[in-house]
């Protein structure tokens, strides 16, 4: 009995806990989701037409029927895939630079659609 009611004098602290976490993780939550929908839109330059026309292929060929965007983007270092519904393929720019074989730029992109 003793015990049960030391629980029930600890409850308002737990529940006070439990709110100030759920606070923390949604202000995380809400600053990722920020962070992402600026990387998104911002800093990004069209690809050439011969990518776009790879990434549809591939997405043809994976009966991917959504419309897959491709980008290269100033702000991230490496390759990355955001979105489910409206999926976008970003790139960064030295990928482009630097690989000189397109077999490779193809494994790339294939691996990120996948």
């Amino acid at each position: 009995l003793n015990v049960l009611i030391k629980a029930e004098q600890l409850l308002p602290f737990l529940s006070f806990a439990y709110l100030l976490l759920l606070a923390v993780l949604l202000v995380r939550w809400t600053n990722q989701y920020y962070r992402t929908q600026i990387i998104r839109s911002k800093g990004l330059q069209q690809i050439d037409e011969h990518w776009k026309l790879f990434v549809e292929n591939i997405a043809d060929q994976l009966n991917i029927y959504n419309k897959i965007e491709i980008y290269v983007s100033e702000l991230i270092t490496s390759p990355l895939t955001i979105g489910f519904i409206k999926p976008i393929i970003l790139e960064h720019q030295p990928v482009f630079q630097l690989i000189f074989f397109p077999k490779n730029i193809h494994s790339i992109l294939a691996s990120i659609i996948l």
